[in-house]
């Protein structure tokens, strides 16, 4: 029986199969790569994780946030912020504003990285 594993980094994420006892594979993931970014993006009213974040970040730092994990369950006053992006407080979660566009929830944007994972995984059914 095959074990599929994820590894949720402050930078990157990987998932990983377990076929047998002795060796685990890290999957690709959609752009054939095996780290995907943690980056998490806005552009015209869609969210972007993984590579394409990570070129938005390049183009418009403001619209995106970086080192997600470390923003999980602290509110602001207690986040080193080195984010580019603004964020906010709202209800005792930190909010990014993605350039006074678009206010999503660290929680969100984490499901939206892990939703990329989990289509990885998925991937992993479809081929033996």
């Amino acid at each position: 029986m095959a074990g599929i594993g994820i590894s949720f980094g402050n930078t990157s994420a990987f998932v990983s199969i377990c076929k047998d006892s002795s060796r685990a594979e890290i999957i690709a993931n959609s752009a054939g790569e095996r780290p995907t970014s943690t980056t998490v993006g806005h552009q015209e009213g869609e969210i972007l994780t993984g590579t394409p974040a990570l070129q938005l970040q390049i183009r418009q730092p403001a619209n995106t946030v970086h080192n997600l994990k470390s923003l999980l369950g602290k509110q602001l006053a207690d986040s080193e912020n080195s984010q580019v992006c603004r964020l906010e407080e709202h209800n005792g979660e930190i909010i990014v504003n993605f350039n006074n566009v678009s206010r999503k929830g660290v929680s969100a944007l984490a499901k939206s990285v892990f939703d990329n994972l989990k289509e990885t995984a998925d991937s992993v059914g479809s081929h033996p």
